[in-house]
């Protein structure tokens, strides 16, 4: 049997409307997605080797591993519920179809006893190289207010480009297919330096009401390769 998911837009769709997806069409350049280990749960190099040696289904689903992301404790608001032991596999997939091929050919949650976070969601822009780009910033929210969110949202792309960054999601269009955490809209980024993704969330501080717009989650992750 397949793997489900919980796809959360029509729990929200009168909350959230497709104005609060930037730059989404049918066509989304790739999807993202994301595993999240708890590495005091389970040993992340057994989670590498399982995924390195069945890499001829990632093949087949004309998937990539982008790497492995790292929290910055330093950064990363841990207080906003992401663990400094948590470690996010990142993947991307031509299309939302070879992405479920995939999880269901791999069948992590019959593979390891501990659970992990898994979700997925279209891209806006395709990723640029972990060799430019060392580090990601994973923002999941809980919105409660769509229109001040609505507005908020309007203004990152902006933000991210004035600080050097690269918005590469904002988006609702989240599924969920296995964990605690059950965001209803993500943000990610790409930035080269620490420094310029703290400029940007300066600026985000700025006009940012933690009850309005319902950070669950903001790290910035660092991308090593497998």
């Amino acid at each position: 049997m397949g793997l489900s998911s919980k796809f959360h837009e029509p729990q929200v769709k009168d909350l959230l409307d497709t104005k609060m997806d930037l730059g989404i069409t049918a066509c989304a350049f790739s999807y993202l997605l994301v595993i999240v280990v708890n590495t005091e749960e389970t040993e992340l190099l057994a989670v590498r080797n399982f995924i390195i040696r069945e890499i001829c289904k990632l093949t087949i689903t004309n998937g990539t591993l982008i790497g492995f992301g790292y929290p910055n404790p330093q950064i990363t608001e841990l207080c906003h519920i992401w663990d400094r032991h948590e470690v996010a596999i990142l993947f991307t997939f031509d299309t939302s179809l070879q992405l479920r091929q995939y999880l269901d050919e791999m069948r992590f949650r019959s593979r390891f006893r501990a659970g992990f976070d898994i979700f997925s969601f279209p891209l806006i822009n395709v990723l640029r190289p972990k060799e430019n780009c060392r580090y990601l910033e994973l923002t999941l929210h809980d919105v409660k207010y769509p229109e001040e969110f609505r507005n908020y949202v309007s203004t990152l792309p902006e933000l991210a480009e004035k600080n050097g960054g690269t918005l590469a999601a904002a988006t609702k269009s989240v599924r969920v297919y296995d964990g605690a955490r059950v965001p209803n809209y993500i943000v990610v980024s790409q930035w080269n330096s620490e420094n310029a993704f703290l400029d940007y969330v300066q600026d985000l501080n700025r006009q940012l009401n933690g009850e309005k717009y319902a950070c669950t989650a903001r790290t910035l992750l660092e991308i090593r390769p497998e």
